[in-house]
């Protein structure tokens, strides 16, 4: 599903989609503070033909009870930035998909 997301003004992909069934645990939400930003799940995102595309927000969940996640998630970049380790997708990580085939 293509999402809306605030102009590049960090390196992270800041995903401003207000009906996300999972802006509550993302890590990638506007909503995200730092604790979500180190420990949220990490989106499934690429690039479109130039519009951010989130695979997960259409994920179904596993039914948890208070705070219930996708199972459609990316795996943990395992990279350090400064002295924190981010679970967020950032802009540089994104790769454009296109269509290639029109004539």
């Amino acid at each position: 599903m293509n999402i809306e997301v605030e102009e590049k003004i960090s390196s992270m992909v800041v995903c401003s989609q207000k009906n996300c069934p999972w802006k509550g645990v993302c890590a990638n939400h506007y909503t995200a503070g730092d604790f979500r930003i180190e420990d949220g799940i990490r989106p499934i995102l690429s690039l479109i033909n130039g519009v951010v595309n989130c695979k997960t927000f259409h994920s179904k969940g596993y039914g948890y009870e208070y705070r219930d996640q996708p199972k459609d998630v990316g795996q943990h970049p395992y990279r350090e930035s400064g002295l924190m380790d981010y679970n967020c997708v950032m802009w540089s990580e994104l790769i454009e998909e296109g269509n290639n085939f029109s004539i």
